[in-house]
């Protein structure tokens, strides 16, 4: 009787211990990211240049580039507008508010 007990402990140590080896051999997740800090309206203090190419309007087609200087090894967090034209709500997707690519 006590074989048999020691062998039932056996197995069941074996089939307990065997997934956690087999687990941590298999590729594991990347943990998440920080959240992102709620945005502050706070002047900044630097100069963003902005150049609009209107020389399409016929098309309604409009370039913009837009440059933002940071100094180098800082984090910077841009965020997209939600509220874009003719939505009534904050649901604007950021692949409505530029072409594709171009």
């Amino acid at each position: 009787m006590r074989q048999s007990f020691l062998m039932f402990g056996f197995m069941l140590v074996l089939l307990i211990s065997g997934p956690v080896q087999a687990d941590a051999a298999r590729p594991q997740p990347l943990p998440l990211p920080p959240p992102i800090a709620a945005a502050q309206d706070i002047p900044y203090p630097g100069v963003i240049r902005l150049h609009v190419d209107a020389t399409d309007i016929t098309r309604h087609i409009f370039r913009v580039r837009e440059s933002i200087p940071v100094t180098g090894g800082e984090t910077i967090t841009l965020l997209y507008p939600q509220w874009l034209p003719a939505n009534h709500s904050p649901s604007g997707r950021v692949d409505h508010l530029a072409g594709a690519g171009r």
